[in-house]
């Protein structure tokens, strides 16, 4: 309590000091002032709660005025003497501005609109030697600056996310927001299929330095689609500087993975281009599983014990393209694309052991299984943006087409079966499915002054889930036999058309914005061979959002929200393809799922100074149709599926907090907890717990361009709808050096959990017709090193459309291969 009360204290110690100061200037006489607007060179948007300090123009050493930009840029700095002075304005990611002026006759200084850049390096080269602030808080979103973290030179995006205010990263890498893994991933504001498909693999290969800012956008409003139950990331990657090149090639390898790659850019005349291109391999993990199961609708099939382990390994290959063309001044026309490709592959081999109420065995075999599953997707937009003559006022035309694999193919077999009461023949498994997309959407956007701005727009979607499962079983003699599945060939049809307004106030320290979305959406199902579960269906959804917010001094703000998401089922869980692979563990997905509607409320409190930062929030969602996976027992076999079965309330507390006691050091510390409770009438279950994780991280730069770092991470377990697990605790760390005067080339060497060879995690899962624990330990010891070279000379950035489309209509499935074909959630039973 005292390290974490600490800062607290000199942060209260710090701010009574300024309000003294700020007391005693009034009571002077200011008889000069200096007054401006700081804006951004690129896109000409204001630049608030940026930092304005006042040098005199002999002395450089200290400030003697300090004063933070306005919610419009604006600054307007009382001085008490006529002289020669220099000012420098520092933004969050931005090159410090330096301006001079001088006091004279003239008592009012105008310096206009004062233009800042983006920053090539961390910190640069600056008048007054202080850690970059991390985190800037806007309506509706967070901001962390990973160009600002010294660890984004050698870490992965996934290890940069542990420090993301409201983002978790557990032992294993599963990613939530504000406590939720219903969310939606963006990058440069646009959809991005094999991130929100795969975030978990992609992350983790990702290199940080490829990223410059990640946004947690946890106020969606009416623009967004009206899916995402707990927020959006959207994941800003590095300015490309043209006029020339520049590229920035990086490689990493550890005991768990291998991989590196490129990121380029250049210019030919108006076209510029940056392109990113890398590869991962993953090494075998062999993950160890043991469990046991009691089944309360059976004596004779009562008990059955499994123990085995899972082997994967994956190669990963993602590119992403961003071009565009400037016609004119005002008309930008951006085409950008993604690739990903990708294979898991799996092998698992589990005895499974049968027994009665009596503990007598009644079966025994063992289960043998291969397997590979894509993961993949690629996209391709095109964007044309016409400006207006007012500053910031657009419209933009757009057109997207997505397509995205989702197939696997596994073979599976047995051997040493005793007394097995049914058949267990070899099954072969190809399932061909893949969802397409084509959107085409319009945006207009108009500021009409420094208080009001608008923006509204349409949009189309039409998608196609599709799935076609050939399925093979072995006869008596060993001789494989196509079978066909009366739910194996499947069509899914959405039409979805969407509209949207927004409106934004700001009033001196008061702003607001508030928006409204209409949905129709026209789904049509079709069961190729078997025509009379054939089905269509139309829904009508209007959701608001509304955000105000309160600065209460120029560096604290106190926001309240509420907002209403939806969550549309995917083919992943609509597939009604019942895998009997395992015949003690059927999974199938529910064609009859409706859509998921969340009502969401929030309380948080920001305050950033150059020394501390805090973030601070308290939610409360509630959901009355809740989209579930469960389990079912009867006679010994475990089905799993999904239905809109719960009642979902969760409370839910978030703090963040940066410490930089001195210029090189820096301390964080991230705290995300709740309160969940499910009931369900359909399934007569009510359940409740907390939930609570907590992340701490300390950097030192250390003389010559040393830099370490560590960190700790924690976690109560979890309390699902069905299923509780056990808590963790992790540690690792960082040191790295940099090379040559700017810092192009650095290398650094990883350390996780050196100490601990596995990580054990219990579960346990309940439900009126069963019981099941079950144990795994996952490798998490790991010994790496990364190095990535920085060079080029580019001046200019590749110009994205303010406005484009991003489709995050539907459920993110979630993806682990550390526990892939593990079992269904609370099966893990072979």
């Amino acid at each position: 309590m005292y390290l974490t009360m600490k800062p607290i204290f000199r942060t209260m110690s710090m701010m009574m000091t300024f309000m003294l100061s700020a007391v005693a200037a009034v009571a002077q006489v200011n008889t000069y002032q200096v007054r401006g607007v700081l804006v951004d060179s690129v896109s000409g948007e204001t630049e608030p709660y940026a930092t304005v300090r006042i040098f005199e123009a002999k002395n450089q050493k200290k400030p003697i005025k300090v004063d933070v930009t306005d919610t419009d840029g604006s600054f307007d700095v009382k001085m008490s003497a006529a002289g020669n002075y220099r000012m420098v304005l520092s933004s969050v990611g931005k090159s410090d501005a330096v301006r001079d002026f001088t006091l004279a006759s003239e008592r009012v200084v105008d310096l206009g609109k004062i233009a800042i850049g983006s920053a090539n390096n961390v910190l640069g080269e600056i008048v007054v030697e202080a850690a970059r602030p991390l985190v800037k808080a806007d309506v509706g979103k967070l901001t962390y600056e990973v160009e600002a973290d010294p660890d984004s030179k050698s870490n992965t995006l996934t290890e940069m996310l542990r420090k993301v205010p409201m983002v978790t990263v557990d032992a294993e890498d599963n990613i939530q927001v504000k406590g939720s893994s219903s969310f939606k991933v963006l990058v440069n504001g646009k959809p991005n299929t094999m991130m929100s498909n795969n975030p978990k693999e992609i992350f983790r290969a990702m290199p940080a330095n490829a990223v410059k800012r990640i946004e947690v956008i946890t106020d969606p409003g009416a623009k967004y689609d009206a899916e995402g139950v707990s927020g959006v990331l959207n994941i800003i990657t590095g300015d490309a500087k043209v006029q020339g090149y520049n590229m920035n090639i990086n490689a990493r390898v550890d005991n768990r993975q291998a991989g590196g790659g490129a990121f380029v850019t250049a210019q030919s005349g108006k076209f510029t281009v940056s392109t990113n291109v890398n590869y991962v391999h993953g090494f075998d993990t062999k993950v160890l599983i043991e469990s046991e199961r009691n089944d309360f609708t059976s004596d004779q099939y009562a008990s059955l014990s499994t123990k085995g382990f899972t082997k994967n390994n994956m190669d990963l290959v993602f590119a992403t393209l961003e071009t565009s063309y400037e016609v004119d001044s005002l008309n930008l026309i951006t085409l950008s694309g993604n690739v990903f490709t990708g294979k898991n592959n799996s092998h698992q081999s589990f005895a499974n052991e049968m027994s009665n109420r009596m503990q007598q065995r009644q079966y025994f075999y063992n289960r043998t299984a291969q397997s590979k599953s894509d993961m993949g997707g690629s996209n391709l937009g095109l964007d044309y943006q016409h400006s207006f003559r007012k500053p910031g006022e657009y419209l933009t035309l757009s057109y997207r087409l997505d397509y995205s694999p989702a197939g696997s193919v596994s073979d599976t077999w047995y051997d040493d079966v005793q007394n097995v009461p049914y058949p267990l023949l070899r099954q072969y498994i190809d399932n061909d499915a893949h969802t397409e997309e084509h959107t085409a959407q319009v945006d207009y956007v108009n500021p009409i002054n420094e208080m009001h701005y608008i923006d509204f727009g349409a949009k189309y979607i039409y998608r196609k889930n599709a799935s076609d499962v050939l399925y093979r079983q072995a006869d008596t003699e060993g001789v494989m036999h196509d079978i066909t599945d009366p739910n194996g060939k499947y069509d899914q049809l959405r039409n979805i058309v969407a509209g949207y307004a927004d409106y934004q106030l700001k009033y001196k320290s008061f702003g607001a914005k508030a928006g409204v979305r209409y949905e129709y959406s026209y789904m049509n199902v079709d069961f190729d061979n078997n025509p009379e579960r054939n089905y269509s269906a139309s829904m009508h959804d209007v959701v608001p959002s509304v955000v105000t917010s309160y600065m209460i001094s120029p560096m604290s703000t106190v926001k309240l929200s509420y907002n209403m998401r939806i969550n549309r089922p995917g083919i992943q869980s609509l597939n009604p393809f019942a895998d009997e692979s395992d015949p003690t563990n059927i999974t199938k997905g529910n064609p009859d799922l409706d859509t998921e509607k969340s009502h969401n409320i929030e309380l948080s409190f920001s305050r950033f100074s150059q020394k501390f930062m805090i973030n601070a929030g308290l939610n409360y969602s509630y959901s009355g149709n809740g989209i579930e996976q469960y389990s079912v027992a009867d006679g010994g076999v475990i089905t799993t599926t999904y239905g809109n079965v719960s009642k979902r309330n969760t409370v839910g507390l978030n703090i963040w907090c940066n410490w930089n006691p001195w210029p090189k050091t820096r301390l964080m510390l991230s705290f995300n907890g709740g309160y969940n409770k499910y009931e369900s009438e359909v399934l007569k279950r009510n359940v409740d717990g907390f939930t609570g994780n907590i992340f701490a991280n300390i950097q030192q730069t250390l003389p010559h361009d040393f830099t370490i770092s560590g960190m700790l991470f924690g976690n109560t377990g979890n309390v699902g709808f069905q299923n509780e697990t056990s808590g963790i605790l992790s540690y690792g760390f960082t040191f790295g050096k940099s090379f040559f005067k700017n810092k192009a080339l650095n290398i650094s060497i990883q350390a996780m959990a050196p100490f601990t060879k596995y990580l054990k995690i219990d579960n346990t899962t309940t439900s009126n017709t069963f019981t099941q624990t079950s144990n795994m330990r996952i490798p998490i010891r790991r010994f790496g090193i990364s190095l990535s070279w920085r060079f080029g000379n580019l001046k200019a950035t590749v110009k994205k459309t303010s406005r484009s489309i991003n489709n995050d209509d539907t459920t993110k499935q979630s993806n682990s291969s550390t526990t892939s074909g593990a079992g269904a959630a609370g099966s893990v039973g072979m």
